[in-house]
């Protein structure tokens, strides 16, 4: 009863971790952030107002604008002057030269340019001239963003904030990983107490061995122990491959852009879920290989257990060569102990693969830094399924040990 509420808790609590960090890695993507069209527009509106509003020229700056408009002023009023002094022959072109050569004197006017260049940097510097350049500039990428704007990525992001109350990334991150981290310690207590049994089986039977009236009994619920143990194992995730940015800070007109808990990739699936994705795929090959795996590691563990508990019932059963063969060399055939080598030398291998891609990836100039880290790591379902192999590797000794010459024949 208590393997049974206990591996159930590992099989529910690691099912609702897995998809809570599904969760997570969707809205902590890079496609949502880094990447994100539609985040970098916000940032850099962020900056395009914050420029605007803390907008001061140095006296340099002043210097060589005031410059500028005196000489755009000065170039402007000479051109007009040149029109104006063109004679082309025409009654009302010689009225209109001599009329303004009598009330407006050029080089009188050339004078008036220092004031005129005051008055237009005031308007430039004024409150209201900034409000207007952020208009501008703010309109400009109001443009940029409505011709980029992706919608149904927003849309997907939002759905996920929305699922968990959450006003921003931000405060989904704090409502859901101190969740994670509540759901991985309640896993692994309960893991660990379904270990702790396994290990109280073991030394009962070394207790009892020669008990004749215990025998059966602890056979019988070994057993039971087994299955339950063998299903929790191939139903609960066993591996999670997690890659993600930590820090990236971009530094832009001297503002820093950060970005963090970036994911760059995560899945993590339990036997029984990459079964179903393999044989999804519709792929003759992936759905060889879902049988094969399916047939070896799941149902020929199973029917073992079946076949030991037909052992302890049926005497007759005991005389079957097939039954035999099932109860004591299948093993040899069972992929789990060989499963268990894989998803290890799997675990192995992605930590050293993307410990030495992610390296490549971080940076320290003075425009970007980039932090990568790594947080690949077995699941609790993996040292369940652990315990199961090494459970009926000990359970298929002991029952040998315990039944009568007949079934070692």
């Amino acid at each position: 009863m208590v393997t049974a509420v206990v591996s159930m808790e590992v099989y529910t609590l690691s099912q609702e971790r897995a998809r809570l960090k599904e969760d997570i890695s969707k809205v902590n993507d890079v496609m949502f952030g880094l990447m994100s069209v539609n985040h970098w527009e916000t940032e850099i509106r962020k900056i395009a107002v914050k420029q605007i509003e803390e907008f001061k020229l140095t006296k340099e700056q002043d210097s060589l604008i005031r410059v500028a408009i005196d000489e755009v002023l000065v170039g402007v009023i000479d051109k007009t002057d040149r029109v104006i002094q063109e004679d082309d022959g025409t009654v009302l072109k010689f009225i209109r030269k001599h009329a303004v050569n009598l009330f407006f004197d050029v080089e009188d006017f050339k004078k008036k340019v220092p004031n005129l260049t005051e008055a237009i940097m005031k308007k430039i510097t004024s409150k209201e001239g900034k409000e207007r350049l952020k208009k501008l500039v703010l309109s400009k990428l109001d443009e940029l963003a409505e011709s980029t704007y992706d919608s149904t990525k927003v849309d997907i992001y939002n759905m996920y904030l929305q699922k968990y109350d959450a006003k921003d990334r931000n405060e989904f991150n704090t409502i859901t990983l101190t969740k994670v981290d509540k759901l991985y310690n309640a896993t692994l207590n309960n893991s660990l107490v379904a270990i702790a049994i396994a290990f109280v089986f073991v030394f009962l039977w070394l207790t009892f061995r020669n008990n004749d009236d215990l025998k059966y009994v602890l056979l019988s619920f070994s057993i039971l122990f087994g299955a339950i143990i063998l299903l929790t194992g191939v139903a609960s995730p066993m591996i999670e491959i997690d890659a993600r940015f930590r820090e990236m800070n971009f530094f832009i007109l001297g503002e820093n852009i950060e970005f963090s808990n970036q994911f760059i990739f995560y899945r993590s699936k339990s036997i029984l879920e990459i079964i179903s994705i393999m044989m999804s795929t519709g792929k003759l090959d992936s759905t060889i290989v879902a049988l094969l795996i399916l047939a070896f590691s799941v149902l020929l563990p199973f029917f073992k257990l079946v076949s030991m508990s037909l052992f302890l019932i049926s005497s007759k059963f005991r005389t079957n060569s097939v039954a035999r063969w099932m109860t004591f060399k299948s093993g040899k055939w069972s992929m789990a102990d060989v499963i268990v080598v894989a998803i290890f030398m799997a675990y192995v291998a992605f930590q050293g693969i993307l410990d030495n891609q992610l390296a490549g990836l971080n940076q320290n100039a003075e425009t970007v830094t980039a932090i990568t880290t790594n947080h690949t790591a077995l699941q609790p379902g993996f040292y369940v399924f652990v315990t199961y192999v090494v459970f009926s590797i000990l359970l298929s000794s002991y029952l040998g040990n315990s039944l009568d010459s007949e079934v070692k024949n």
